[in-house]
């Protein structure tokens, strides 16, 4: 299920993050399996979704689509010109200076990290 496919808009983030927490939560405590796609490339945006699913006793995995030190920002500019719907240049920098690798130290029950395309 996907519960908003549109381009990135900072007007909305809140919302959509409200209601994928709703989402995740009914799921969860349903029975179901949930893959969550979101870039949480800190600790902190992470917690949450760890909290979340230690509250409803499932465990929470991670899967890192980069290892050690993360991504350039130069590998997440190449990529992003690939993309169909860019994300915004202050974004990526973002995403690359904030960069914290998973961990079970933090609450996952494992780590799965995919390097390479």
């Amino acid at each position: 299920m996907a519960i908003l496919k549109t381009a990135y808009d900072p007007k909305r983030e809140g919302l959509i993050w409200v209601r994928a927490k709703t989402q995740v939560s009914k799921l969860l405590s349903q029975g179901h399996g949930v893959l969550l796609d979101a870039t949480s490339v800190s600790r902190a945006k992470r917690r949450p979704w760890i909290v979340l699913a230690q509250g409803l006793e499932v465990p929470a995995y991670a899967i890192a689509l980069y290892g050690g030190d993360g991504p350039s920002v130069g590998e997440l500019q190449q990529r992003n010109a690939e993309r169909e719907r860019t994300v915004p240049a202050e974004k990526l920098a973002e995403y690359a200076e904030g960069w914290e690798h998973p961990s079970v130290d933090e609450g996952f029950a494992g780590v799965w990290t995919v390097v390479g395309r």
